[in-house]
């Protein structure tokens, strides 16, 4: 897990820099001494016909047949994030910079705010399926493509690669596909393959202490059988924004969505070949660090360092580094860090996912308090439905379908969408979701674990 990232801040207060989390990683030869690991996601059930909610997600919506059920469509042809369809000629708007906001309720245009991706995949054999510890013959076989750093992570059956500073969807689309492609190309050249999943589905990815690092054997001593089965895999999106004050807002204006996100990210319904009725299985598993899941709401960056001093003070954390909350600010560099979501199963999807976010930084917080116990039971309800099932309005407590809750944060963020072109977009890839599944239910279409391994290296690699 990474705690560096060469990610951006918000245009034009800043100049671009490469921020650090916690310890200083900004150098490609930083040891992995100065990384730590990563936080919840989200997952699924059948649900019954849908409960009314209010504030955050709308009233009812039509009954559909569930994903597992229904046969995989694809997704509209010649589409791509960032861009107008492949035969037509690109728009001005596709090729400059965004006009202002048509919202007065916007603060700052899309395009004032970079974004930076980190996806953490698993190594896989090609005969048994099962993690094999390979990740330093893919770090030394992918290490000298740039723009993208590749990093080691908790196991070494694990490997990270982080996009460079992206300004625009069309960057952002071309970076997240060729980042995955780099190992994916990596991982074959070894004799191994790479795999975009929360969690290992045959197997575990090795006993403690995975990465031999003197850091991770602190944590390892210090929260003992938490170590135990990791190998989690998830995705962290950075924002840029103008300060730390900018970034405890960003933080706020994150927490209600945060279940949405955990829910259409899901893709970790199965561990040790079983099923475990979770659509994100990774989410359950990293509840169990002391600090992790929803960040509190915070009133200033003062606020943020009393209590994070507090939980090193405690020894619940080691550093600020082993900070595991789904958000939080850098420590060096005005920018905020998004650790909710599973690696998702296909590249469209992770841009998905970071189009939604920064476009939530950018509109800012819905109307409505969120108290701490509710929004840790949608976290809850998040990881076991994932948006297939129902979810939990954060707010009141109250049930509705997965995929009105997904609607809801669409509209809440359409301004911004709109304004960077991209609101089409999201909600095609939207509606191909609301058809086909998240990951977690397309995974548990496949036949037997075998198949679903295959499967999965197979989509890993399919839309780039």
């Amino acid at each position: 897990m990474r705690q560096g990232f060469a990610c951006a801040v918000r245009r034009p207060h800043h100049p671009l820099v490469c921020c650090a989390f916690g310890a200083s990683r900004c150098s490609p030869s930083a040891s992995p001494s100065e990384r730590a690991p990563r936080t919840p996601a989200a997952t699924l059930e059948r649900a019954p016909a849908a409960l009314a909610s209010t504030a955050l997600p709308g009233g009812r919506g039509p009954e559909h047949k569930p994903a597992a059920e229904r046969p995989e469509q694809t997704f509209p042809e010649g589409r791509e994030w960032g861009g107008p369809p492949h035969h037509q000629k690109p728009s001005p708007q596709h090729t400059g910079r965004v006009s202002a906001p048509r919202s007065a309720g916007i603060r700052a245009t899309m395009s004032e705010y970079t974004v930076g991706v980190e996806q953490e995949f698993l190594l896989v054999d090609p005969q048994t399926r099962r993690p094999v510890a390979r990740a330093e013959e893919v770090h030394a076989a992918a290490r000298a493509e740039k723009p993208y750093d590749v990093q080691f992570e908790l196991t070494p059956f694990q490997i990270e690669v982080a996009t460079g500073i992206c300004a625009t969807p069309a960057e952002l689309d071309q970076q997240v596909r060729r980042a995955r492609k780099v190992l994916v190309d990596a991982a074959d050249a070894v004799g191994c393959r790479l795999v975009a999943v929360g969690l290992p589905p045959i197997g575990e990815a090795g006993p403690p202490p995975g990465t031999d690092d003197p850091r991770y054997h602190r944590i390892e001593y210090s929260h003992r059988r938490l170590v135990i089965g990791q190998g989690a895999c998830g995705m962290h999106v950075h924002v840029g924004v103008e300060d730390r004050a900018a970034a405890m807002r960003a933080s706020n204006a994150l927490r209600p969505w945060l279940p949405t996100l955990l829910a259409l990210s899901a893709n970790s319904p199965f561990a040790n070949g079983e099923d475990t009725g979770y659509a994100s299985w990774r989410a359950m598993v990293w509840s169990r660090w002391p600090v992790s899941g929803p960040p509190p709401d915070f009133d200033s960056p003062e606020h943020y360092d009393r209590v994070v001093e507090a939980l090193v003070r405690s020894g619940a954390l080691i550093d600020r580094a082993m900070v595991y909350w789904d958000v939080r600010p850098a420590v060096d560099w005005p920018t905020v860090e998004v650790r909710v979501s599973d690696i998702p199963m296909l590249a469209s999807e992770a841009v998905m996912l970071a189009e939604l976010i920064r476009a939530i930084v950018v509109v800012g917080a819905p109307e409505g308090r969120v108290e701490d116990p509710v929004l840790r039971a949608a976290y809850w309800r998040a990881a076991r439905d994932g948006a297939d099932g129902l979810s939990a309005n954060p707010i009141t407590g109250r049930l509705s379908p997965g995929f009105e809750q997904a609607d809801a944060l669409v509209k809440h963020c359409a301004p911004a969408l709109r304004d960077r072109d991209q609101l089409s977009t999201v909600e095609q890839h939207l509606e191909w979701l609301r058809h086909n599944g998240c990951g977690a239910a397309r995974q548990r279409r496949t036949e037997d674990a075998e198949s679903l391994v295959d499967m999965l290296i197979a989509k890993t690699r399919e839309d780039l």
